[in-house]
């Protein structure tokens, strides 16, 4: 989830793109999938609640959940279980 947060700041930020921001996380550290596409997977609902939750049991500023991320949540865009999250999926829900 830390790298969910950070990226959705970044993006928020204009620091980069989402399809950027995954590219260097795969290229750069190796991981096997970014973390946009990893948020879509699991579901921004599901992200959105395990920050939520980590926010409230530590009371750590840094685990305040990314407005972005709030904001794709309340308006459904959940990833591929609806279709679009970070990305679009379209058909293949």
């Amino acid at each position: 989830m830390p790298m969910l947060i950070e990226a959705s700041r970044l993006l928020d930020e204009g620091v980069a793109s989402k399809e950027d921001i995954d590219l260097l996380v795969k290229k750069g550290l190796g991981f096997p999938i970014g973390p946009f596409e990893l948020g879509d997977f699991i579901g921004l609902d599901v992200g959105l609640d395990v920050i939520q939750y980590v926010h409230d049991e530590l009371g750590d500023a840094y685990y305040t959940p990314p407005r972005l991320l709030k904001e794709m949540v309340r308006a459904g865009k959940l990833g591929r279980k609806t279709g679009e999250g970070f990305y679009d999926y379209g058909e293949e829900t």
